[in-house]
C-alpha cells in the first residue's frame, strides 16, 4: 500500500517477500490476488520462487487437493517444489501418503543423497503409524548413502555458546539439566500437556516415544537455561524445524516460568509467551 501511494512499482522482490508473507500466516485468498496481480497488473512473469510460494501456501493451509491442479499449470518444471510437498504430507496424519509418494520419488530422481527427502519420507509415513513405510525410507537412505544432519539447539550464555543434541549427557551440569526436565515434565503434565507420541519416528511403546521425545534438543537447551536465575527471555537457536510436541512443549513451559521464549528454528522465529505463540500454530 505505501509502495503505491509513493508511485512505486512493485518487483519480482517484493512479490516474493508478499507471498512468503501470506504464506506464513494462511491467508490463501489474498496470497492467491496477489499472485494474479503480478500478471494482469503489473506485467511480471512469475520465476519458481513465486509459484514455491503458493505451493507453500496450500500446502500450510491443509489444502493439499489444490497442489498438484497448481503444479501441473507451471510453465517451467516444478523440481524441488515437491519438497514443500512432501513436507506438507507428513504433517496431515499419514492422509496423503499417495501424493507424498509421488513427491519422494520425484525428489529421489532429483536428489538422490538428500538426505532430508528421506527424512521427509519417514515423517509422513510415522505420523500415520506407517511403521512399514518408515522402514522403507530409512532402507532406501542407507542404500543411497545418504547423510542427515544432526539436530541440535544452542543457547548464549555469559560464559559462551552451550550447543545440544537428542539425548545429550554431555553437558557439564547434565545432572542439573535433567533433574530440571524432569521437574518440568511433571508441571507440564499437572497443567494438562499430553505428549504428541505420534510424532516419535520409531515403533516403540507409550512410555519410550514419551522418553524420546523429551530429550529433543531445544527441551534440554530450555532446561539448561532455566537451571539459571534469571527473569530474561529464553532464546534458543535450532539448525532444523521444531517438531509439533516441543512447539507444544514450550507453550506450557513459558506459562509455567512466566518467561519469554524465542525459538528460531530452521523456518521462523517463534515468540512464545503465557501458552502462546506468535505464529498462531501456524508454521
Amino acid at each position: 500500500m505505501h509502495m503505491k501511494l509513493d508511485g512505486q512499482l512493485p518487483d519480482h522482490v517484493t512479490f516474493v517477500g508478499v507471498l512468503s508473507a501470506c504464506s506464513l500466516v494462511g491467508l490463501v485468498d489474498e496470497g492467491f490476488s496477489h499472485f494474479n496481480s503480478m500478471t494482469e497488473v503489473y506485467g511480471l512473469a512469475p520465476k519458481m520462487e513465486h509459484f514455491s510460494c503458493i505451493v507453500d501456501l496450500l500446502a500450510r493451509a491443509g489444502e493439499l487437493d489444490k497442489i498438484e491442479d497448481f503444479i501441473n499449470t507451471m510453465p517451467m518444471k516444478p523440481v524441488l517444489i515437491w519438497r514443500t510437498v512432501l513436507g506438507a504430507c507428513s504433517r496431515t496424519n499419514g492422509h496423503k501418503t499417495e501424493l507424498g509418494r509421488k513427491a519422494a520419488e520425484m525428489l529421489f530422481d532429483l536428489e538422490p543423497q538428500n538426505a532430508v527427502n528421506y527424512v521427509l519420507l519417514a515423517n509422513m509415513y510415522a505420523s500415520g503409524g506407517k511403521w512399514e513405510g518408515v522402514a522403507e525410507a530409512r532402507v532406501a537412505m542407507r542404500r543411497a548413502a545418504a547423510k542427515k544432519e544432526a539436530g541440535c539447539s544452542w543457547v548464549t550464555m555469559k560464559d559462551g555458546v552451550h550447543v545440544f543434541v537428542a539425548g545429550d549427557k554431555s553437558h557439564p551440569d547434565n545432572d542439573l539439566i535433567y533433574a530440571k526436565l524432569k521437574e518440568r515434565n511433571r508441571k507440564m503434565r499437572d497443567a494438562g500437556y499430553v505428549p504428541q507420541t505420534r510424532f516419535a519416528l520409531y515403533d516403540f511403546e507409550p512410555e519410550s516415544k514419551e522418553e524420546l521425545l523429551s530429550y529433543h534438543s531445544e527441551k534440554l537447551a530450555a532446561a539448561f537455561v532455566l537451571t539459571c536465575n534469571s527473569v530474561l527471555p529464553i532464546r534458543i537457536m535450532k539448525n532444523l524445524w521444531v517438531c509439533f510436541d516441543c512447539h507444544m512443549a514450550f507453550k506450557y513451559i513459558s506459562e509455567i516460568v512466566g518467561r519469554l521464549i524465542i525459538l528460531r528454528d530452521s523456518n521462523r522465529f517463534h515468540h512464545f509467551n503465557d501458552g502462546k505463540c506468535s505464529c498462531g500454530d501456524y508454521w
